[in-house]
């Protein structure tokens, strides 16, 4: 993954050499996942960030596809009662990778910094989503539903934006029953 990222707040950051660097809040960076560590720039410098610093540092604000990913599918399963004999779940959803950053994009577009962080900020797509996100996940998607609806009527693919806003309430609040969401 690659894109675009805002520090949470501003901060310091130092070299090994003893060099220091400014982040402003409000400044945008271009992010690069390397494995391990992302890199990020700020238009004058390349800083390397492990991925729990980066993202306790930065919020992901928009997604692009890497070229080798650009035939990965995604697939949302969310479960209820894990780990117990009533144990069940469904498939959400499956798309293309680039799809769904698409939608995170759009997403992170209609709310801003205001909604629905847990959802855009992950690591990968590779992740799971637990019960008390999930409770939060779906009182977010919730309470601005009325309003996606009206943000979907101004996208060029808005059934797509709105399918699948829909697609992922029902998933967060089936999953808020002792539950999670993994997504694949």
């Amino acid at each position: 993954m690659f894109g675009l990222c805002k520090p949470r707040k501003e901060f310091v950051s130092r070299l090994i050499d003893g060099q220091t660097f400014q982040f402003d809040k409000n400044s945008i960076c271009e992010c690069n996942d390397l494995g391990d560590i992302y890199s990020v720039f700020n238009g004058y410098y390349y800083m390397n960030f492990e991925k729990e610093i980066f993202y306790k540092k930065f919020r992901v604000i928009h997604r692009e596809t890497e070229y080798f990913e650009s035939d990965c599918v995604v697939d949302i399963v969310a479960y209820e009662k894990v780990n117990s004999s009533k144990e069940r779940s469904y498939m959400v959803h499956s798309c293309y990778i680039e799809n769904y950053y698409e939608w995170l994009n759009n997403l992170y577009d209609f709310k801003k910094d205001l909604a629905f962080q847990e959802l855009i900020d992950f690591e990968n797509y590779k992740r799971v989503v637990d019960m008390e996100t999930s409770k939060k996940a779906y009182a977010e998607l919730k309470k601005y539903y009325k309003d996606a609806k009206l943000y979907s009527g101004r996208l060029e693919e808005k059934a797509s934006f709105i399918g699948l806003y829909e697609s992922m309430m029902k998933a967060f609040k089936f999953a808020s029953n002792e539950g999670e969401v993994k997504f694949f």
